[in-house]
């Protein structure tokens, strides 16, 4: 999304607040770190998890539910 645009994150039916579970090997970091990873929106408007990487995202889900924008916004706009 670009600074302009505003949108919500959606996990489908699953409940507000919902936690997205990622890789139980991976370890704890900070907010900090966290807000440094990249996530995109693709053109199905998935949210999908780069990390440190610029290509091979993975969309993210909760459940089993990818999780969404509430409103359509351009192909590769970052999710901050």
């Amino acid at each position: 999304m670009d600074g302009d645009e505003v949108s919500v994150l959606l996990a489908g039916g699953e409940a507000p607040g919902t936690q997205i579970l990622g890789n139980p090997e991976a370890s704890e970091i900070s907010f900090e770190e966290f807000r440094k990873l990249k996530m995109k929106v693709d053109e199905e408007g998935r949210v999908n998890f780069f990390g440190t990487a610029d290509a091979g995202g993975i969309p993210l889900k909760a459940g089993n539910t990818f999780v969404t924008v509430d409103r359509p916004v351009r192909p590769d706009s970052e999710v901050t």
